[in-house]
């Protein structure tokens, strides 16, 4: 537009953020999302995720993974290779953004950022209750502060049950699955197992974000969900707009969630 013979243009302030993790999609997912989350509370665009691990090229850090992630969230990341003119680059650590939006977490995971990182994915409410069963590398000898037994879940699941009546139930896990798979069995449920690693090979990191996906889409249309003390179930807990049960660790709930006690 041009006024008195002037050119007016917008600024564009792009959010780049750094990322040095080694961890499971889950945490990868989550850190992507509360980023984009914090710029949009801020009015930034956020562009994308910056590996500072130099010299290696991390499961994440690739173009099917981007391609895969921006899809099914719905999102619009990229490499820091592709820069656009009138705009202000932004960079900050993505442990900062983390501590930041936990201060108030309400605040940036709001009903209409949920909708819009669901466009993709929303579908009706499942009737059921899908639970997050941690196992695979948590074990009761190496992370006992992570680890939650078979028994603590079916405690769990019975009295969410009086609540809400039976619903068909949902485990998602991880194999090799290091529980007692017969304890659950009295409730006939369909148990998911996801036995992917993380490898940067693009026909290997397509199944990853595959079976990742096709998990949390069950989980975030579940009519009733139990988080556990994972970054792998707190995603899909985050855009979760129906019932979610929250077993505590360190990573803060909103307030629409119902808190779990072992």
């Amino acid at each position: 537009m041009d006024v008195i013979g002037k050119k007016y243009f917008t600024v564009k302030m792009h959010l780049w953020v750094h990322l040095c993790k080694s961890d499971g999609p889950g945490t990868i997912c989550q850190r992507i999302l509360l980023a984009d989350a914090y710029a949009k509370k801020n009015r930034y665009i956020f562009r994308g995720i910056i590996s500072k691990q130099e010299g290696r090229r991390n499961y994440w850090h690739h173009d099917v993974f981007y391609r895969d992630i921006n899809q099914f969230f719905n999102l619009n990341i990229r490499g820091l290779d592709k820069f656009e003119e009138r705009s202000i680059n932004i960079y900050l650590e993505s442990d900062y953004i983390l501590e930041e939006v936990e201060k108030n977490i309400d605040s940036y995971c709001t009903k209409e950022w949920k909708e819009e990182r669901t466009k993709n994915i929303k579908t009706k409410p499942r009737s059921q209750l899908s639970v997050h069963v941690r196992r695979g590398d948590v074990r009761k000898d190496n992370h006992p502060m992570r680890y939650v037994t078979d028994q603590q879940y079916i405690n769990m699941i019975e009295k969410i049950y009086e609540e809400i009546g039976d619903k068909p139930l949902v485990i998602h896990s991880q194999a090799p699955f290091n529980g007692d798979k017969r304890l659950y069995k009295k409730y006939n449920p369909e148990i998911r197992l996801d036995s992917t690693g993380k490898s940067s090979e693009p026909s290997e990191l397509k199944k990853l974000t595959y079976a990742i996906f096709s998990d949390w889409e069950i989980m975030i249309n579940s009519e009733f969900m139990i988080s556990a003390k994972s970054s792998f179930s707190y995603v899909p807990a985050l855009l979760s707009t129906n019932t979610v049960y929250h077993i505590p660790f360190w990573h803060k709930p909103l307030k629409t969630w119902k808190l779990l006690s072992l």
